[in-house]
């Protein structure tokens, strides 16, 4: 990693300290649900997880915490949250201390993993490694953390999607196989909040490659559409639920993947 990209990711944090309130007041992610991304279907119909009774847990890039939460709440003999954000671990603690939930929450990346080795029987992370610079070595810090045979489920920006944009109601892709930072400003004018964030774009074939050179079987993928219900991301959309603009409308989704979902396991 250049010391370019350890600032890019160190201003992701910053710019997710700064909007973490407003997000989570927009959106009010439910900790009842495990959630796999905007506008995809959550566990309840997919059902990648499963039972994680006396499992160990880490979810990577866990934000405000709800899933972590989920996965304690259901059982889970360690559900460990970490996020490299001061401010989303300070909202996750305060929600499991609502709930009375044996969710632990650090301020982390994958580089905490290192530290961890074979202590996880289950990974997941969801839309938070298009956050790092270096996906195979965060991939391949979750693997040294995971037990023999331990699992991992990703969610991520599908690559597809984040390649183009909008117009006329058509996804315009200039360069799809271009990879490299990508930058945009995300805005809560309720608030009068906003800041820049930046994620990488990658192609399918980039990150499948990376998962498997990190050490993992690749068990699965899939390109969800829409649940049957819109989301909160569709309907409190800044732009409005109905406008064109709302790139997390139906309309949209029903033809272009909003989530690209990878699960595998470590050999």
């Amino acid at each position: 990693m250049s010391v370019d990209d350890t600032d890019v990711e160190t201003r992701i944090a910053d710019a997710w300290d700064r909007i973490s309130s407003a997000y989570q007041d927009r959106y009010e992610i439910s900790p009842e649900h495990f959630h796999y991304g905007p506008m995809c279907p959550d566990e309840s119909e997919l059902g990648l997880i499963g039972d994680v009774t006396g499992l160990r847990v880490l979810d990577l890039g866990c934000g405000g915490g709800q899933n972590t939460i989920w996965l304690a709440e259901r059982g889970a003999e360690q559900a460990l949250g970490l996020d490299p954000s001061a401010s989303q671990i300070g909202f996750a603690r305060k929600l499991a201390e609502s709930r009375k939930a044996r969710a632990q929450f650090a301020i982390g990346d994958s580089r905490a993993c290192r530290d961890m080795p074979g202590q996880f029987d289950l990974a997941v992370s969801i839309y938070a490694l298009m956050y790092a610079a270096d996906l195979r070595a965060a991939l391949t810090d979750i693997h040294l953390a995971l037990a023999q045979g331990g699992r991992l489920v990703l969610a991520l920006d599908h690559p597809w999607r984040i390649a183009g944009a909008w117009k006329g109601g058509q996804l315009i892709v200039g360069d799809y196989f271009a990879e490299g930072w990508d930058s945009w400003d995300y805005d809560f004018p309720e608030q009068e909040v906003s800041c820049r964030l930046h994620r990488v774009k990658r192609p399918l074939d980039a990150i499948l490659t990376d998962f498997l050179a990190a050490g993992f079987r690749l068990d699965g993928m899939l390109e969800p559409r829409p649940p049957a219900r819109d989301d909160m991301f569709a309907r409190r959309s800044k732009h409005g639920e109905n406008s064109p603009l709302n790139v997390y409308s139906r309309d949209k989704l029903e033809r272009v993947p909003s989530t690209l979902i990878l699960w595998g396991s470590k050999a």
